[in-house]
């Protein structure tokens, strides 16, 4: 509603009582020539008719209109005056003064007072003197205010259509068409300068909008306008949260109020604030009274929208890291700052960039969590721990870190460990590095580089870690021992300087002698040790400088038994494999005890034959 009520048009021309022709050209046309047969002619007509003399009828102009006054001579006057007489009484001289052959010709706008107007068109030349008038009328749209209406709707997420609509009140339908709407102010005061500028554009602050139709709806005896705008485009509402926001722009200009409001949408509307007068599922209506119980503001919710408070924690004060929403980037915050949103629908995801934050070359601070998921309205709080980095190495042999074995070529190990951590570390109790077959360097865990001697620690993380594990080297030399008969004992690797015992086992010892049975009857025979120790004693300790080979040596021996039935039989023991063994046999002949028989020495058998009592062989 508008006022008169609130607003009469009338009141925005007032400015025009005094003043009926505010001039807008001057135009002299050379090109006229008079009647023949006479010395002056004079014409006064109208941009509406008139024209020929004598010709009264200068047509009807609304208030506000454009009025063009014509005046012709046929020839160069001494003096032409041209003059309006209004109705009432007063006189508006636009010319006087001397005026070529041609037509005088000025244009003004219909103002006030209403009614006729005579326009005198005189002209003399010498004793010569010739008029002409015309008559026009001035007519004006009766006051009236404004019934308004604006109509939404929603078409899409992204395409509204907007109508805005006035009925006149105070003046009939037929007055306002013919006198407001064909007359003065006019169809593009009411479309382009009421309903686009005054109610539809400042409404929903639009930036561009398409105009799809206009015009008058006399079933309804309305005035309307309808625009396709981008929801975009409308400066405010809240495009991403699917919010539409508009205000009363005539109660904001004191002006009066929007009588009624009508909203459609496409899909399910939330809620709707100030609570409408009417509402179903996908549309509201707002019907206004009065001023004074008229909204300003409006708000209509086409989604679900949750409140959202994102909070960061544990990273230095100096720092500031980056939130977004679904993709959608809403800011930058320190440590203990809140960032709010309202959320279009339930379900988000946040996120937080950098998850690492570079602090210095020594600490950094990890986010536990950089992408959080929501369900709801509520408070996302990202936590960052700070984080040192770490650097454990060794020497020369592996390191066991929380479990997982490194050997030396994958070392240094560098990580960076949240801060109160804590984690298990053990150094390899040694390496070993083989120079060549005989021998070999020891590497044997002797300390950490921070003075802990104990190859195995817990580590809690307080600051940044560095750590080497130190080891003493040894060299080692290869005994080796070898023996073809028994077991030799004592070869092996042996440190610098270390004293190695060498000897036999599976061996058997008889009068001094060391040997191995083979059978009964044969056998080796310990020698001694050969190589890089020489000596015959099966027992030997030596000192350990360099790689050593040592060999024992056996001789076979083999056993030679002699027997006769008769006397007594010498020789037989155990001889070495080549050794001459002396066989013999006392006394050669033997008697009974009856003396009556008796044996003599034949000789020998078996692994020998011969006649000799004494014989000397080698074995």
């Amino acid at each position: 509603m508008t006022l008169g009520r609130v607003f009469k048009i009338i009141r925005s021309y007032s400015n025009l009582r005094i003043i009926l022709l505010t001039l807008i050209s001057l135009l002299i046309l050379f090109n006229v020539h008079p009647v023949s047969g006479q010395m002056l002619q004079v014409d006064a007509w109208t941009n509406k008719g008139g024209q020929g003399t004598n010709n009264l009828n200068g047509g009807t102009y609304h208030l506000g209109e454009v009025v063009t006054i014509y005046c012709s001579v046929s020839s160069a006057v001494d003096r032409l005056v041209v003059t309006i007489y209004k109705p009432d009484g007063s006189v508006l001289t636009l010319y006087d003064g001397a005026w070529p052959r041609g037509i005088f010709q000025k244009s003004g706008i219909a103002g006030y007072p209403l009614g006729k107007r005579r326009v005198i068109c005189q002209a003399w030349k010498g004793n010569l003197s010739m008029s002409d008038e015309v008559d026009y009328d001035v007519i004006a749209c009766p006051a009236h205010s404004f019934y308004l209406g604006v109509e939404i709707k929603v078409l899409n997420d992204e395409d509204l259509e907007l109508m805005g609509w006035l009925r006149p009140e105070d003046a009939s339908w037929d007055d306002f068409v013919n006198l407001c709407w064909n007359g003065y102010p006019g169809k593009d005061y009411y479309i382009n300068d009421y309903l686009k500028s005054r109610l539809l554009y400042p409404m929903f602050d639009i930036r561009r909008a398409t105009i799809k139709g206009s015009g008058l709806d006399n079933s309804r005896q309305r005035v309307w306008l309808k625009l396709k705008v981008k929801f975009k485009d409308l400066s405010r509402s809240d495009y991403e949260l699917k919010i539409l926001r508009f205000r009363d722009p005539i109660k904001s200009a004191g002006r009066g109020f929007v009588d009624e409001i009508h909203l459609t949408s496409f899909k399910d509307i939330w809620k709707a604030n100030p609570s409408p007068s009417h509402r179903t599922d996908k549309s509201v209506d707002w019907i206004n009274r009065n001023m004074a119980s008229a909204p300003l503001d409006y708000k209509v919710y086409l989604y679900a929208i949750v409140s959202l408070r994102v909070r960061v924690e544990g990273i230095p004060p100096d720092m500031q890291v980056s939130v977004s929403i679904d993709g959608r980037d809403v800011g930058s915050i320190k440590s203990g700052e809140i960032i709010e949103e309202e959320l279009l629908g339930e379900e988000h995801m946040i996120e937080v960039k950098p998850e690492l934050i570079q602090y210095s070359n020594d600490t950094r601070y990890r986010c536990e969590r950089r992408l959080i998921h929501i369900s709801g309205p509520g408070e996302v709080i990202f936590k960052y721990r700070r984080e040192y980095k770490v650097i454990l190495s060794s020497s020369k042999a592996g390191l066991t870190i929380d479990g997982i074995h490194y050997d030396p070529s994958s070392l240094p190990f560098k990580s960076w460990w949240e801060e109160g951590s804590i984690h298990k570390v053990i150094a390899d109790e040694a390496k070993t590095e083989q120079v060549s077959n005989v021998k070999r360097m020891i590497f044997q865990f002797s300390k950490w580089s921070d003075g802990y001697s104990s190859r195995v620690r817990e580590i809690q993380v307080s600051g940044p870690i560095r750590l080497s594990a130190t080891y003493n080297s040894v060299t080692q030399y290869y005994v080796n021992v070898e023996s073809k008969y028994g077991r030799a004992v004592g070869g092996g690797w042996y440190n610098e300087g270390e004293e190695a015992c060498i000897g036999l086992k599976g061996v058997e010892s008889e009068d001094g002698i060391i040997f191995v049975p083979i059978t009964k009857v044969e056998r080796v025979v310990f020698q001694g040790w050969t190589g890089d120790l020489v000596t015959s004693a099966s027992k030997k300790c030596i000192k350990v400088d360099s790689p050593k080979s040592i060999v024992a040596t056996w001789r076979k021996q083999y056993f030679l038994t002699i027997t006769s039935e008769h006397g007594i039989a010498y020789g037989s023991g155990w001889y070495y494999d080549g050794e001459q063994a002396k066989v013999s046999i006392r006394p050669t002949t033997v008697y009974t005890a009856d003396k009556r028989t008796r044996y003599t020495f034949d000789g020998w058998t078996g692994d020998y034959s011969s006649a000799e009592r004494v014989y000397d062989r080698r074995e």
